[in-house]
């Protein structure tokens, strides 16, 4: 049998969105050459929330592979392609689903910043 694990939820944190701007940032920087929709989704999203403190990120792109051509570039700045996520549909609009994974170090440790 596997232990479920332990989910914390802590109150809002008016740093999320700050957090948030700044991973953009990065994301922008990697996908600069193609268009891309960065959005910050999730609890951390929301104004006053409580939630896990992990802050998700959704891109959009018109292509899968302008995504794989970054792996190493977003590897290169602390993400991780999470390969067992990866999944695919036979129905549109969501075709493809790419999952990746990084920390970011905060005052108080590191925090998982979730990127799909």
């Amino acid at each position: 049998m596997v232990a479920a694990a332990r989910i914390e939820i802590v109150p809002y944190d008016s740093a999320w969105p700050a957090r948030f701007e700044s991973e953009k940032s990065v994301l922008l920087d990697v996908f600069r050459s193609v268009s891309v929709q960065v959005e910050h989704v999730g609890s951390t999203a929301v104004p006053g929330l409580g939630a896990k403190p992990v802050i998700d990120i959704m891109l959009g792109v018109d292509h899968l592979a302008d995504v794989e051509a970054r792996i190493p570039d977003l590897a290169a700045r602390g993400y991780e392609y999470v390969r067992r996520y990866a999944a695919t549909s036979t129905s549109p609009p969501c075709t493809f689903t790419s999952y990746f994974s990084t920390l970011q170090s905060t005052s108080s440790g590191e925090t998982p910043l979730v990127t799909s």
